[in-house]
């Protein structure tokens, strides 16, 4: 049995039935490079000899009594691969759209938690021959850092490598009944006020004057009528970000930008790869509400999640990473000024984060209980009270994986795109992955409040062309 992390334990409490917390992500796979092709019986296997190398999939996930103490990851006895792998056919026409669809429909329902929280589809009927994959997993798990790090298992270099693979020495584990779930968590839960206390510490500390506003981008300098302040909850109303009654009902938009123009656009006009990628999403975001007549005077907010990984005690991967609120200027018509407002504000707030040398969303849900957290997340997203408003407008993550081609049982990964989880009112998500010399643009929304996910993606692509085509300033 291991207990999960502080930030494990979030993704696992605040799940509501309205708004479940998996995420995944979408492989459209070439075939014709195996040797044999790639049916659904040697996907199946693949798979099979590739789970001693991935640990999580073989766990499912145990309260402690009262969400008292943080959960348990217990190798479970009851593990049947089979229950996990599915296979559906792509409606025709059988083109991207129709494969959107398809996994949106797919991405709606909650995972079961009573057993390994994860779920698979090999899915068929692709034109010019392709397979798409579409891997569905709870963010209690792993985050997308250390999700594309286990998944690597799945793959290898060339069409002809097989995985080396490891032995499997797994052996299930007997599944504790409550008292002894209550009894081994005691230590822990004697524990938690000393926690608490280091967490509140570290919090006084990241709110101290001047170091929240790092954190949020704000700035204190002799322009600050220029680069106004963002906050929680402060970001402007508008229809793609709306809190939507009944349960979250997703869609999905994406697209392919070479790498090489990311790149050139940061060597021509500055600003890190990220700051790019936020410029090119605040551009398309602001075409889409012109487009509408929705676009607000204030920008639009985004998190923007950092990569703050450490190993776990067994060279496992975890969920690791703190949250920088930004605005993506979508008050600035131009391109390249945007880029550059971004730009600065990111620096701030980076540099603020490196000094706090705390995590702040770590140490809030280290002083709350499980229990407590559940509680509130299930009241949050109830009808007993209001709507809440958003605490951002949007979340855009921005992962790195690898620049070769991969190939799953000697299939080639032609694409890669990332179902983000969407959370407590953040409808819509951008997802970007750079694999394979392109920068992988998946859009994630909430179907009741974006009208065009796909809009929004190929708004990102024309953003990076006018940046390119742009003259130096």
């Amino acid at each position: 049995m291991k207990p999960l992390s502080t930030l494990d334990t979030l993704f696992a409490t605040m799940e509501t039935a309205r708004w479940p917390l998996h995420g995944g992500g979408v492989l459209i796979i070439d075939p014709s490079s195996a040797p044999s092709g790639l049916s659904f019986i040697q996907f199946v296997e693949h798979i099979r000899r590739a789970l001693p190398d991935l640990p999580p999939m073989r766990r499912r996930l145990v309260q402690v009594p009262f969400g008292l103490s943080d959960p348990y990851w217990v190798e479970d006895p009851d593990f049947r691969l089979e229950r996990h792998l599915h296979r559906v056919a792509v409606p025709a026409p059988s083109g991207a759209h129709e494969l959107q669809e398809l996994v949106s429909q797919l991405g709606d329902p909650p995972l079961d938690f009573s057993r390994p929280l994860w779920d698979i589809w090999y899915i068929e009927g692709l034109a010019n021959g392709r397979i798409g994959v579409y891997i569905k997993m709870h963010h209690a798990c792993v985050d997308g850092m250390g999700g594309l790090a286990m998944i690597r298992a799945l793959f290898t270099n060339a069409a002809d490598e097989r995985p080396l693979g490891s032995v499997d020495e797994w052996v299930p584990e007997r599944v504790p009944s409550p008292p002894e779930l209550a009894l081994r968590a005691l230590p822990a839960t004697i524990a938690r006020p000393f926690r608490a206390a280091t967490a509140v510490a570290g919090m006084a500390r990241a709110l101290a004057p001047g170091v929240v506003q790092g954190l949020v981008g704000h700035s204190e300098s002799a322009d600050r009528e220029s680069m106004p302040s963002v906050g929680l909850f402060g970001g402007p109303i508008v229809p793609l970000s709306t809190v939507t009654p009944g349960q979250l009902r997703r869609s999905m938009g994406w697209v392919g930008i070479p790498l090489e123009d990311i790149a050139e656009v940061r060597n021509l006009h500055g600003g890190t790869l990220n700051d790019v990628a936020l410029a090119m999403c605040g551009g398309a975001l602001r075409a889409y509400l012109v487009k509408r007549g929705q676009l607000p005077e204030q920008s639009l907010t985004a998190f923007n999640p950092v990569n703050m990984r450490t190993e776990g005690p067994e060279g496992e991967p975890r969920n690791q990473f703190s949250l920088l609120l930004t605005a993506l200027h979508t008050e600035i018509a131009d391109p390249l000024e945007r880029l550059g407002a971004i730009s600065h504000r990111m620096d701030r707030s980076k540099t603020t984060l490196r000094k706090v040398k705390r995590n702040p969303v770590e140490d809030i849900f280290t002083v709350l209980t499980p229990g407590l957290v559940s509680s509130l997340a299930n009241l949050a997203t109830s009808s007993v009270v209001p709507e809440l408003r958003a605490p951002a407008n949007l979340c855009v993550t921005n992962v790195a994986f690898t620049q070769e081609d991969l190939y799953f049982a000697g299939a080639k990964v032609e694409d890669f795109y990332i179902m983000m989880m969407q959370s407590l009112g953040l409808g819509l998500v951008v997802a970007l992955v750079s694999y394979a010399g392109r920068l992988h643009v998946a859009i994630t929304a909430n179907r009741d409040a974006v009208d065009d996910p796909q809009e929004i993606a190929d708004g990102c692509a024309r953003e990076i062309a006018v940046m390119v085509a742009a003259n130096p300033r």
